[in-house]
């Protein structure tokens, strides 16, 4: 079963495939963002995380590293640094989705719009959406990680 699951995350249909929904999906959440930026700045400022002036500066960066990481993505530049970097900030977005929807402090997640008004069961579908593509970004790192290693073994094979 672990043979499987090793030989599906190193196909190279699965990845592309992958790396195309990861993408996509990032690069769509961007725009809304990159389009309406003082009110993403007001969403991000809602969560209460980060001081005003910091969480201002995040909003306005986050949708540009959403947008060049899901670029890179899709194209198949710097796959694992962009899975990686994606998978992190899923990981982020899940802890503060959980948080903010059990203390029902959030009205507006600004996931994938900065208008959209969420209910705790938004909440609950972007957790879940969020989940599985944490998962698909694991697994879009570790077959890059995984073919690495294995040229590098079969690369110190031949010097030997």
């Amino acid at each position: 079963m672990k043979e499987k699951i090793i030989n599906f995350i190193n196909n190279k249909i699965a990845n592309l495939i992958g790396r195309i929904i990861l993408g996509s999906i990032f690069i769509y959440a961007s725009l809304d963002k990159i389009a309406f930026p003082r009110e993403f700045a007001k969403i991000v400022i809602n969560y209460n995380i980060l001081p005003e002036k910091i969480a201002i500066y995040f909003a306005f960066i986050l949708p540009w590293i959403e947008l060049f990481f899901g670029i890179f993505l899709i194209v198949g530049l710097f796959v694992r640094v962009s899975a990686l970097a994606l998978s992190l900030l899923l990981l982020v977005f899940i802890v503060i989705l959980i948080i903010k929807s059990l203390n029902g402090t959030l009205a507006n997640c600004g996931c994938f719009s900065v208008s959209q008004q969420d209910s705790n069961d938004g909440f609950l579908f972007h957790i879940i959406t969020n989940a599985f593509l944490l998962f698909l970004g694991g697994g879009l790192f570790c077959s890059r990680l995984k073919k690495i290693s294995l040229a590098a073994s079969h690369g110190q094979a031949k010097d030997k």
